[in-house]
């Protein structure tokens, strides 16, 4: 069995030391932090985890709190976080809000009592009980899918991505458009300036007002009949929506106008759920790389509790990609899925946009 002294006498250093690597102490020369930890995975080490928890040393728990567990996207999340700190060396404990705040407060409650060492979070709002209850216990929090000015955050630029989906439609000939969400959606405002960018009047792109919280609480079919009702919405062929679940009820309540998809009206979401491949017709939607965003977080908090790093907040702001299906394409045949970033030539005349300097 492998013990400290045999990972110290491999390192080169005292059992003191790796003790405190094991711990995430601070007070470790980066030298030797990663000499130890090279033995410690060359050796197969395995730390004595309930010992360590009850000498008070770390719970080797992560909190993990989304907003909405029904949603696919932060289904996702939480099996790609829980991948990450499995490999970490970390077990999750979930909590759900519903988007309510005072849920929120309650379960972060929670996670201090258990003492976990860090979370992982997706805040009902940048500055909302929880978040306040998680800085002030000084737990090692990142905030995901979201950026706060104060700590630690992964996500991706909300801005590019409407941006790219502006380029889409544009491409595909639409000069009449509209976003299904809120005015202060970064995604919307990518969206307009792309548009302005390529001669579309800002004025001319209605923001139909979505208030969506979670799966349980959207109601969004009498919000887009109101629109397709109005003279604004029979004459707007290009739909974009903040999310997929909005994209597909807008293209459901369409399909009662018997407005034809791809045709009459292109619709875009956000997310790129596996509901967006099971549709018919499949939805075109913006694609976040899930998989980095998990990884990029679960590291930064191992960062933070092995106290490496200075104190400001850290933002790690990733760049999504448009997957083009049916419901924004016109051609002929099974349905193909398209990156704009590295695709050449793509359905309709769309070519390459990052997005860049929206």
């Amino acid at each position: 069995m492998i013990t400290i002294k045999d990972i110290a006498r491999h390192a080169n250093v005292s059992p003191a030391t790796v003790s405190r690597v094991l711990n995430g102490k601070a007070w470790v020369s980066e030298e030797k932090r990663r000499a130890v930890n090279e033995w410690i995975t060359r050796l197969g080490y395995k730390p004595n985890q309930v010992a360590q928890t009850l000498v008070g040393t770390r719970s080797f728990l992560l909190g993990v709190v989304i907003t909405d567990v029904s949603n696919p996207f932060f289904a996702d999340i939480v099996k790609l976080l829980q991948q990450e700190a499995f490999l970490s060396g970390y077990a999750i404990v979930l909590c759900h809000t519903n988007a309510a705040e005072d849920i929120e407060r309650q379960q972060v409650d929670s996670l201090i009592r258990r003492q976990v060492d860090g979370v992982v979070i997706v805040p009902c709002r940048a500055e909302s009980p929880g978040i306040r209850k998680l800085r002030q216990a000084e737990i090692p929090t990142v905030v995901v899918t979201q950026q706060h000015p104060e700590l630690d955050s992964v996500c991706v630029d909300h801005n590019a991505g409407g941006a790219m989906v502006a380029a889409h439609l544009l491409s595909a000939g639409h000069t009449r458009l509209a976003y299904f969400g809120k005015k202060q959606d970064a995604k919307f405002n990518g969206f307009r300036r792309e548009a302005a960018a390529n001669g579309v009047s800002p004025d001319r792109i209605p923001c139909v007002k979505v208030d969506y919280d979670s799966v349980e609480t959207i109601d969004v079919e009498s919000t887009v009949r109101r629109f397709f009702d109005s003279e604004e919405g029979r004459q707007t062929p290009g739909v974009f929506a903040l999310n997929d679940f909005v994209a597909l009820a807008a293209l459901n309540t369409a399909a009662e106008y018997r407005r034809r998809t791809p045709g009459d009206l292109s619709v875009v979401g956000f997310d790129n759920t596996y509901l967006a491949r099971i549709h018919r017709p499949s939805l075109t939607s913006v694609a976040q790389p899930l998989q980095e965003m998990a990884h990029r977080a679960i590291e930064l908090l191992r960062r933070r509790l092995a106290g490496q790093g200075d104190n400001e907040p850290n933002l790690t702001l990733l760049q999504p990609r448009v997957v083009v299906r049916r419901s924004s394409s016109r051609e002929a045949g099974t349905d193909s899925e398209y990156s704009l970033e590295d695709t050449a030539e793509l359905p309709n005349g769309a070519t390459r946009s990052t997005g860049e300097g929206n």
